[in-house]
């Protein structure tokens, strides 16, 4: 089996936090919003210096949610991957982010999440 191993440093530039809480009349998008702009403005880049971006989520029903929520803002024309992993949502969108950074696919990448929990028992 191929081993493919780190190669280029990486690091984080950027964050961006939406406080936690229950906010019912925000969508997830809104959510998401406000973590994405303040990690752009943190680390000082333009949203075409991405070139790619990771959506973490679980819960939310419905197909594209990244794209969905990046093309509110007209953030648009780059690849956006919806990762849904459980509990490991996030932490998988940026483990893909940093895999992706590592081995010299890109440069730039967005790993941001959101979720939006319905009350009462959670089902899977």
């Amino acid at each position: 089996m191929n081993k493919i191993k780190p190669g280029r440093e990486v690091m984080v530039v950027g964050v961006g936090l939406h406080p936690f809480g229950r906010f019912p009349d925000e969508d997830l998008g809104d959510l998401a919003i406000g973590a994405v702009l303040p990690a752009l403005k943190d680390a000082g880049v333009k949203w075409k210096d991405i070139a790619i971006a990771y959506f973490g989520h679980v819960y939310y029903q419905g197909m594209s949610v990244g794209e969905t929520t990046l093309s509110k803002l007209g953030l648009t024309g780059v690849p956006i991957v919806n990762v849904e992993n459980a509990c490991s949502s996030g932490s998988t969108a940026f483990w893909q982010a940093y895999w992706g950074i590592t081995t010299g696919l890109y440069d730039l990448a967005l790993a941001f999440g959101a979720e939006k929990v319905p009350r009462g028992p959670v089902t899977v």
